[in-house]
This record gives structure tokens, C-alpha cells and sequence, in this order.
């Protein structure tokens, strides 16, 4: 497939998986909250030891608030390409010297962004162990040991912490977020899921939805068949958007993976 076509299908496929996003309750309550920070900050649902505020915070950096009057898809397409680098640069496999100076100032700008003042030496400390659960700091001394003594304490260190919870988390995390779940995704069927959820959240009956949905006034089946189907169509969408609320899309929703085609 040429490059513009994966593009093509990349961007169409972000656009949808915000709009699922954007049904999000939860995730709307974060971004208002983060907006007016300085006057909410101190409402522990959204302290950063919260599993609540975990939750929602994975999306944000990646999408943003998303309910802000001022927010553009256009201009976040045109920021990806920037944000994918910064992602694969944070996971380089080693990073040293002015890297990691720029990895702490990062870390201390998230809690001024956050908190709203300047983080204190043990914050610091707690965001710099905690905040990337798939490394580990080591200190290594280079003189009086060869080179394959070195790689041996490595290769024992690095074993042991990928047995770690939280490492084989952060793999799972790595692979799962932002990343749709599938290879091959049908829009018009996420599409009509999304429309006959807002249909159906803005007070719209079965029957209205069906009379009035563009595939259903032409869907050849009896009323009954109509009904079930438009009432699984409202479940498939409410599973998709708890599904990205956890970072993935469309992601399971049915009994079977959803179909390229």
C-alpha cells in the first residue's frame, strides 16, 4: 500500500478513535478538571496517586483535552509525527548525559504543569522512579572489569527486573497504547456504532433510530431483527469507548476481533 494511503488510513483511523474518546464521561471530567487545575487541584479523585486520575492520564498526553473549545484534530494530525519521535526517543533502549538532563526537565515541567509550583527534591525523586516503569538506573563503574564481566552483570540485572509487575506492564502498556488493535478496521460499522449512540444518549427512541439512520431506513430485516441489532450496535460502542479509555481501539468489542474490510 503507498505511504499516502497508510497515512490516509492512520489519520482517518485517529479521528474515530477520538470521537469515541469524546463520548467519554470520565475522560471529559479529566480534561475540565486539568483545564481549571489551579481551582480543582486539590479534589483527590484527580491526585496523581489516584487510580482514577492513572486511568484517565494515560490519554492525555497523547491526545490532549480534547473537550477545549480551541481544540483542533487538524492541528494535533500535524503535531503527530513530532509526538511519535518523542515517544520513541523516551524509549530508547540506553540514554545518557544531556538526555537524561533533558528527561529530568521533562519530569519536573509535568509537575509544575500538574501541581501548579515547583516540585520538591523527593517529588522529584518519586517521578523519576516511578514515571517509567520499563527502565531501572544503574551506576556503572568501567575500570577493572573487562567487557564481558560488564555484559554478564547486565544481562543478570536486565533479567531479573523484566520478571518485575510493573516492567511487564509497561511492555504491555508500550504495545497497546495508541496503537489500533487490529489491522484492519470497518468504519462504516464504528461509524454507525458512534451514530446510533448519539442517537440514542441525545433521547432518540428504537424506533426514531430506525426510521431515521440512513442504514437502517434501508436495512432489509423485520422490526424485531431492526431493534436487537440497534441495541448491539449502543453496546458495541459503549465497550469501544471503555476500551479507549484503557488506550486501545477499537479493541475487543464483540465476541471475535472486529474485520478489515
Amino acid at each position: 500500500m503507498p505511504t499516502k494511503s497508510r497515512n490516509e488510513v492512520q489519520k482517518k483511523t485517529f479521528k474515530l478513535w477520538i470521537e469515541f474518546l469524546r463520548r467519554s464521561k470520565d475522560y471529559k471530567a479529566f480534561c475540565e478538571w486539568y483545564r481549571n487545575r489551579s481551582k480543582m487541584r486539590r479534589n483527590k479523585k484527580f491526585m496523581a496517586s489516584s487510580p482514577y486520575w492513572l486511568k484517565q492520564g494515560l490519554n492525555f498526553p497523547m491526545f490532549g483535552d480534547i473537550h477545549d473549545p480551541n481544540y483542533s484534530f487538524e492541528k494535533w494530525w500535524n503535531d503527530f509525527e513530532k509526538q511519535q519521535a518523542k515517544i520513541e526517543k523516551r524509549h530508547k533502549p540506553i540514554i545518557s548525559g544531556l538526555e537524561l538532563i533533558e528527561q529530568c526537565d521533562a519530569l519536573v515541567h509535568f509537575f509544575k504543569t500538574l501541581k501548579c509550583r515547583e516540585p520538591t527534591v523527593n517529588e522529584v525523586k518519586h517521578l523519576w522512579l516511578t514515571d517509567d516503569g520499563g527502565s531501572c538506573i544503574m551506576k556503572v563503574n568501567i575500570s577493572g572489569n573487562s567487557p564481558e564481566e560488564l555484559r554478564q552483570q547486565f544481562k543478570r540485572l536486565i533479567l531479573a527486573k523484566k520478571r518485575e509487575p510493573i516492567v511487564k506492564e509497561e511492555d504491555r502498556t508500550i504495545k497497546r497504547h495508541w496503537k489500533p488493535s487490529t489491522g484492519y478496521i470497518r468504519f462504516d460499522e464504528l461509524e454507525r456504532y458512534l451514530s446510533v449512540y448519539d442517537k440514542f444518549s441525545d433521547g432518540m427512541s428504537v424506533n426514531e433510530i430506525a426510521d431515521s439512520d440512513d442504514y437502517y431506513k434501508i436495512h432489509n430485516a423485520d422490526w424485531m431483527t431492526k431493534k436487537r441489532e440497534i441495541y448491539m450496535d449502543i453496546e458495541k460502542a459503549e465497550r469501544i469507548i471503555k476500551n479507549v479509555e484503557a488506550g486501545n481501539f477499537p479493541g475487543k468489542y464483540e465476541k471475535v476481533k472486529a474485520k478489515i474490510g
